[in-house]
């Protein structure tokens, strides 16, 4: 399955996970799960590929969903905005196979626990890291993010729209490097 989005969101940092989903209940937010990410960050040869993207990645949402997708970024000053090409592949064999098709080599692996609740469209996503406190990224069109950081009461905390190379960076943490063709993947 293939489907294409404008993605905007933003971090907030040093949540409170108790508090924040104390809140969320109170504003009848649905839990949607918990799932085991692992991001493998892939970069290509092809020149004329590269510049076209921000970022590209084959994601595993618990071994049981697999993801290729390609960021381009869009300009705006007070959120990450990007356009998200997602590409649902039936495994990891061939998510690493289309990859490979496009000479594509891993740079980069991080690892997370993400509990996600929804509002209506807007997601709260709480992602965990070794060693680093959460992370909460609320997702979906500016006016609806500022809205639920006024009403979360999350307007003191640091707000950053930078991404996960940037943001392990902040927390003195490196993320993951690995130079291997994409073939070499495991789970």
């Amino acid at each position: 399955m293939y489907q294409q989005i404008l993605e905007t969101e933003i971090k907030i940092l040093w949540v409170s996970y108790p508090t924040l989903v104390r809140k969320l209940n109170k504003l009848w937010a649905s839990k949607i799960g918990t799932v085991y990410i692992r991001d493998r960050y892939v970069d290509t040869a092809d020149k004329s590929i590269k510049k076209q993207w921000k970022s590209a990645r084959l994601r595993s949402y618990g071994g049981e969903k697999f993801e290729i997708t390609v960021k381009t970024k869009q300009m705006d000053p007070e959120y990450k905005v990007c356009k998200e090409e997602n590409i649902t592949v039936p495994n990891l064999a061939a998510g690493k196979l289309m990859l490979q098709i496009m000479w594509c080599q891993c740079r980069r692996y991080k690892e997370k626990i993400r509990v996600t609740y929804k509002i209506w469209q807007t997601m709260f996503d709480i992602d965990f890291y070794d060693d680093m406190p959460p992370v909460l990224e609320i997702e979906w069109e500016n006016n609806e993010i500022n809205h639920y950081i006024r009403k979360l009461r999350l307007q003191d905390h640091q707000q950053v729209t930078r991404g996960a190379k940037k943001l392990f960076k902040h927390y003195g943490k490196k993320v993951s490097k690995m130079r291997m063709p994409v073939g070499e993947i495991c789970m």
